[in-house]
This record gives structure tokens, sequence and C-alpha cells, in this order.
């Protein structure tokens, strides 16, 4: 991409401990060429996950906003329902058949 007329967003997620792994693995996917007209890099610090995105044009760099916000949502939910399923074990009583 040509850097004259270009568009470009941070994005700055606070996320930590296995949210912030789930996230960054989703994300990463969709930063390999998962939009067209967008490039995107995630940057990792030590509270933040950084989307740096640069576009083409607004609307593009609209849209990849909006995705990746969202698959970022989506990643974060599912990780801390996983947590959460973890941290709720619990004894059920034994099925007696007859």
């Amino acid at each position: 991409m040509d850097v004259g007329d270009m568009y470009a967003a941070t994005l700055s997620l606070e996320v930590q401990g296995t949210v912030a792994k789930a996230v960054e693995g989703a994300l990463a996917v969709e930063a390999g060429g998962g939009l067209p007209r967008v490039s995107a890099r995630l940057e990792r610090t030590e509270d933040d996950l950084n989307v740096h995105l640069i576009s083409e044009d607004l609307p593009s760099l609209r849209a990849a906003i909006n995705s990746f916000l969202r698959w970022a949502s989506m990643a974060a939910e599912v990780a801390q329902g996983a947590d959460q399923l973890k941290d709720n074990s619990y004894d059920s009583p034994s099925h007696q058949g007859g």
C-alpha cells in the first residue's frame, strides 16, 4: 500500500490473562489478510492488545474497526465463559439406574 492517501486507526483493547490470549489468537487470524483494502498489525503490551489498521479509504477503515471490535468482543466472551465453566466445578450425584 502506498502511504500517500492512507487512513489509520489504532484500537487499544484492555485484556489480560487467558482472555488476552484468546482475543489475540482470534484477531491474529483476521489480521493475516482477512479484509480487503486494509492492513492490520497486532501489538501486545502487558495490559493491552493494540490493533493497528491502515486502509486505502475511510469506508474500509470503518468496516475494519467494526469487524475487529466485534471479533474481539466475541472472543473475550467465549474465553470468559470457558474460564467460568472451569471455576464452577460441581459434584453431581451419580445416576442409580434400576
